[in-house]
């Protein structure tokens, strides 16, 4: 039995063969289904004679993005591996009923995971109003 071990070559040839002429302006396919779950981790303040209230917590999002899949065996049985957002196409997520203005969730450079089917998870924080 032959164990294949993690190797900065095997990763960095990952990422050469993923990232290099990927275009970040092109999504995954014609249709890209997002899902998405929010988890609520505090409600800092409640004004119940303006009906507003203040929550901070975080998303969960998932997709698939095929162009960053690969073959384990191909790259010492690298399972995942992370990219920085500013690498790959990502969504818009707008939140569309805040008390204040519209406004995207825009946390700079959200780390996220890619595993080698092409799923790609990020989790950013968020808190409003």
């Amino acid at each position: 039995t032959v164990q294949a071990e993690f190797t900065v070559e095997s990763e960095t040839q990952l990422r050469s063969d993923k990232l290099t002429n990927y275009s970040i302006d092109v999504r995954p396919s014609s249709q890209t289904i997002i899902q998405m779950s929010f988890f609520l981790t505090a409600i800092s303040c409640v004004n119940l004679r303006n009906r507003v209230f203040s929550v901070a917590g975080w998303w969960s999002m998932h997709w698939c993005d095929s162009r960053l899949s690969w073959n384990q065996s191909d790259y010492n049985s690298i399972k995942v591996m992370q990219v920085f957002e500013d690498k790959i196409w990502t969504p818009s997520v707008v939140v569309d009923n805040s008390v204040k203005d519209l406004r995207a969730i825009d946390e700079d450079n959200i780390p996220l995971r890619v595993d080698s089917s092409g799923t790609v998870t990020g989790t950013p924080r968020v808190s409003s109003p």
